[in-house]
């Protein structure tokens, strides 16, 4: 819908005050709310959650799926409401313009995504990049069965989350259980 977004202001103060904290177990920043809540699906392939910031999505007519739709298919919702001769040509090319720009802002949330990251602190950073650099955000989007093992308690899903950014683990315990040495993580920090 059209000039929704002052309706997902409530939403959105939920998901960054409440939710991330408790995904990740632990208090977030500024700067990891701005880099887990975004408006493109194609920010998770940017080391992102892929949690949807519904305020951006529903308030930016560059992001806004209502105006992407109503272009790509302006001609054809003509032909079909007049009653007139569809023009396979316009339709296609009114397509194809929807699709230039939709791969111009994911550029630019691409963009967006590498300055983002570089605000984080050097260690982060470096996570970070590893996992765009190896592609490492598949975990992420796979449903999540016991037949391929990718099934995670709560903790292990928060470990996982807590070693994509360079933080410690919520539950990282003081001292090795196999040798009584501090553990490298807390050494690190």
């Amino acid at each position: 819908m059209e000039n929704s977004s002052t309706f997902f202001y409530p939403l959105k103060a939920a998901m960054v005050e409440n939710f991330l904290p408790h995904l990740f177990g632990s208090p977030i920043t500024e700067t990891e709310s701005k880099h887990f809540c975004t408006c493109q699906p194609s920010h998770m392939h940017h080391a992102g959650i892929l949690i949807l910031d519904p305020v951006k999505t529903a308030q930016s007519e560059s992001h806004d799926q209502f105006f992407k739709s109503k272009e790509a298919t302006a001609h054809l919702i003509d032909a079909i409401t007049k009653c007139s001769p569809l023009d396979l040509q316009k339709h296609e090319h009114a397509v194809r313009n929807a699709i230039k720009r939709k791969d111009k802002e994911e550029q630019m949330d691409r963009d967006e995504s590498i300055g983002l990251i570089d605000t984080f602190p050097a260690k982060t950073q470096r996570c970070i990049m590893r996992k765009l650099d190896f592609k490492c955000s598949g975990w992420l989007s796979i449903t999540p069965t016991l037949e391929n093992h990718f099934d995670m308690n709560p903790d292990e899903f928060r470990d996982s989350l807590a070693l994509r950014y360079g933080r410690t683990p919520c539950k990282m315990p003081s001292l090795c259980d196999g040798d009584g040495e501090i553990p490298v993580l807390l050494i690190m920090h």
